[in-house]
């Protein structure tokens, strides 16, 4: 979904009554869900899969410019250089 790869090695989530992000298949530990480092809503904060609390782990997808975002925080999308991060909506 963020980087772009053969179907083979993707892995497909969902999204879960409480709005995060849960993996349901392509990975070998099913259930992680999508965490931000520390909870923190910043640009260039990291983000990745993990069992962790619930800190940070409620997003949304912008239906209209097909990006995923913190919930309530649309000015902020899932990115990736070298690692999923969060990006300003209209960077590169």
């Amino acid at each position: 979904m963020v980087k772009q790869c053969p179907n083979k090695d993707a892995i497909e989530i969902e999204v879960t009554q409480n709005d995060s992000l849960q993996i349901i298949s392509g990975h070998h530990t099913l259930g992680y869900t999508l965490d931000l480092w520390n909870g923190k809503r910043t640009e260039g904060n990291r983000l990745n899969f993990s069992n962790w609390d619930d800190r940070g782990k409620n997003f949304q997808i912008n239906w209209i410019d097909m990006t995923i975002s913190p919930r309530g925080d649309p000015n902020l999308v899932l990115g990736w250089s070298d690692h999923l991060q969060l990006v300003k909506k209209n960077s590169k």
